[in-house]
């Protein structure tokens, strides 16, 4: 019996020295789509798009942060 072994790339492309990894696109797409329902939610308790805005904002300026100083 064989066995099928899935072989991936964790790059998913690179821009130069920039390498782009799989888990950074997920993320990337999860945080959208959070910010997409988000917004979408918030219409119905009339709290503004840019409340969500600014959040998701935040966030990226932390772990952008937190990097940098781990780093």
């Amino acid at each position: 019996m064989s066995t099928a072994t899935l072989l991936l790339n964790p790059i998913a492309f690179s821009i130069g020295a920039i390498k782009v990894h799989w888990y950074g696109l997920i993320l990337g797409l999860a945080a959208l789509v959070g910010l997409y329902l988000a917004i979408r939610e918030g219409k119905r308790f009339g709290i503004p798009q840019d409340f969500f805005m600014d959040m998701l904002l935040l966030v990226f300026h932390q772990l952008l942060l937190e990097r940098v100083f781990i780093m």
